[in-house]
C-alpha cells in the first residue's frame, strides 16, 4: 500500500506527533510521506547553495538519480537506499549530468551488512566501474569518529532538488551547512538518529540542504576529507529539522575490505589487511529508527520559486513565462490528456522548449491531488523542438496496480480545418520513473493539409530533468 500525505499534512502531523507524550511509532519516511512498507525513495537538490566549481570536485559522481563519491580508481560510494541504481551512463567529476568521464557500473552494488532499510542504519554501498577512472582524484575518507565537531562547517554536493518537490538541477551545486550537535537533533527527531552511525547538519532556520537527488553524495569537511553520505531528513531545509547523513567512519574499515575484494588493482595496503568485519566502530544493531526518504536532505525553506500551475482541465494553458515572442497566431497547440492512477500527487510533469531549455508549463509533486482524466491544452508553440516529460516519484508509473492511468498528447488544428484533434504520442502509464516523448513543430504556413508536428520518442534520453 502507498500512502500519500501532503507536505502540510505532514507538518500538521509531526506537530502533533511532538506534542504526545508518547513515542511514535517508528515509520520510513519516503518524500515527504509515511509508509509502512519499505519502498525505493525518489532520491534526495541542494537547498540554499550555489553552482560549484567541478574541479573543487573530481571525486564526484552522477548516477542518474543519485550521487556518489569515487573513493578509489574504480570504486564507488553511495547510498544504500539508492539500490537498484538504473544508470543508462554514470559520470565522474563532470559540471552537469552531461558531461565528465563517462562509464558504467559492474553488478548491483554491494550494500553494507548492516543496512536496515527501514531505519537506514548504515545506508553505505559500494559498487564496481566498468572501467578505471585515473584521470580523476578519489576523494579522502574520514575515519575519526571525533570528526566532525558540533559547529564544524561543512560542504555537501550534489545535482538535486534547489526546492523540495522540485526538478533536480542539471549543475553540480554546493552548499555549506554546519554540523549539528546530535543531542540538539535527535530532539528533533525523537531519538531516530544514532549518534555512533549517523550525524546532522544544517543551519539555524533553515533554507540551507540537501534534497531530492542528492542522496548518496558526499559531504565533506574543511579539508575535503568526506565525513558522510546524504542519507535522510524530514523534507528539505525545513526550520528545526537538519539533514542527516550516514557516518563514513562508522563503516570505514568495511568500506577499505570492499576496496580490496572487489577492485580490479587493489591497493598495495590490501595485502594482509582482510578486515571484513563491516561494523568497524561500534554500534551494528544501531536500531536508530532513522526514517529513510530518500529525499536525503534537502529542503527549500528560503524562498520558494512559486511553479507555474497546471491550467485547469479543459482549459487552454498560458504563457509561464510572459514572453510575448512566443505567441504567434500560427503555432502549433498541443493538447495533453493524462489519466491519473490512485495517487496523482506522486507524480510530476513539465513541458519545456528544448532549443532555449526554457520551461513553458509544469505541475511539480504534490500539485495534483485528483485521480483520474485532466485535459490541458498549450497554444502557440512556434517551430522548435519542445518535450514533454511526466515523473514518478515512487517508480511505478501509473499504470495498473493502482488504476489505469495513461498520457495521451494530440495535435490541434484549426476549427476551420475540420480536423480536431489527432493523436502524436501516447503511454499507456507502464513505466519506471519517467517517460515522455520530444516534438519538433515544422514550419507550416498551411496547417490544412500538412501536420506541424514530428515525434521521437528517444529524444528525451538526455533530458535534464530525467531522475
Amino acid at each position: 500500500m502507498k500512502l500519500s500525505l501532503s507536505l502540510a499534512l505532514l507538518a500538521t502531523a509531526w506537530a502533533s506527533l511532538c506534542l504526545a507524550s508518547e513515542e511514535p511509532s517508528l515509520r520510513r519516511r519516503i518524500e515527504g510521506t509515511d509508509s509502512d512498507e519499505p519502498h525505493f525513495p525518489f532520491q534526495s537538490k541542494i537547498v540554499g547553495g550555489s553552482i560549484a566549481d567541478a574541479k573543487n570536485y573530481e571525486f564526484s559522481v552522477y548516477i542518474g538519480g543519485c550521487g556518489g563519491s569515487l573513493i578509489y580508481e574504480d570504486i564507488v560510494l553511495t547510498a544504500a537506499h539508492c539500490q537498484p541504481i538504473y544508470p543508462d551512463d554514470l559520470r565522474v567529476g563532470g559540471s552537469s549530468k552531461n558531461n565528465g568521464v563517462k562509464t558504467d557500473v559492474v553488478g548491483i552494488g554491494t550494500r553494507h551488512p548492516l543496512y536496515d532499510d527501514y531505519s537506514q542504519d548504515y545506508d553505505i554501498m559500494v559498487y564496481k566501474l566498468a572501467t578505471a577512472i585515473t584521470d580523476k582524484k578519489p576523494v579522502v575518507l574520514n575515519k575519526e569518529f571525533s570528526n566532525p565537531s558540533p559547529g564544524d562547517a561543512l560542504t555537501a554536493i550534489g545535482f538535486g532538488a534547489t526546492f523540495e518537490g522540485g526538478f533536480g538541477s542539471n549543475s553540480l551545486r554546493e552548499v555549506v551547512i554546519n554540523h549539528v550537535a546530535h543531542d540538539t537533533c535527535n530532539v528533533a527527531y525523537r531519538g531516530q538518529v544514532v549518534e555512533d552511525i549517523m550525524f546532522c547538519a544544517g543551519v539555524n532556520g533553515g533554507g540551507k540542504d540537501t534534497c531530492q537527488g542528492d542522496s548518496g553524495g558526499p559531504i565533506v569537511d574543511g579539508n575535503g576529507v568526506q565525513v558522510g553520505v546524504t542519507s535522510w531528513g524530514n523534507g528539505c531545509a525545513n526550520p528545526g529539522f537538519p539533514g542527516v547523513y550516514a557516518r563514513v567512519s562508522a563503516a570505514y574499515d568495511w568500506i577499505q575490505d570492499q576496496i580490496c575484494d572487489l577492485s580490479a588493482n587493489p591497493p598495495a595496503s590490501c595485502n594482509g589487511n582482510g578486515n571484513s568485519n563491516g561494523n568497524s566502530n561500534g554500534n551494528s544493531n544501531g536500531n536508530s529508527n532513522g526514517n529513510s526518504n530518500g529525499n536525503s536532505n534537502g529542503n527549500s525553506n528560503g524562498t520558494t520559486p512559486t511553479p507555474t500551475q497546471a491550467p485547469t482541465p479543459g482549459t487552454t494553458a498560458g504563457s509561464t513565462n510572459g514572453n510575448s515572442d512566443l505567441i504567434q497566431p500560427k503555432g502549433i497547440t498541443l493538447q495533453v490528456d493524462i489519466n491519473y492512477d490512485n495517487y496523482p500527487t506522486e507524480n510530476a510533469w513539465v513541458l519545456y522548449n528544448d532549443d532555449t531549455k526554457e520551461e513553458l508549463f509544469w505541475s511539480n509533486y504534490g500539485e495534483v491531488t485528483t485521480s483520474g482524466l485532466q485535459s490541458m491544452r498549450f497554444p502557440d508553440l512556434v517551430p522548435g523542438k519542445y518535450v514533454f516529460l511526466m515523473l514518478d516519484e515512487f517508480w511505478d508509473g501509473i499504470c495498473c496496480e493502482y488504476g489505469n492511468g495513461f498520457i495521451r498528447v494530440y495535435e490541434v488544428f484549426p476549427p476551420e480545418t475540420g480536423r480536431g484533434e489527432e493523436l502524436r504520442w501516447s503511454s499507456d502509464g507502464k513505466f519506471v520513473n519517467a517517460v515522455g516523448a520530444a516534438f519538433w513543430v515544422q514550419e507550416a504556413d498551411d496547417r490544412r493539409s500538412l501536420s506541424g508536428i514530428l515525434v521521437d520518442e528517444d529524444g528525451i534520453k538526455d533530458s535534464p530533468y530525467l531522475p
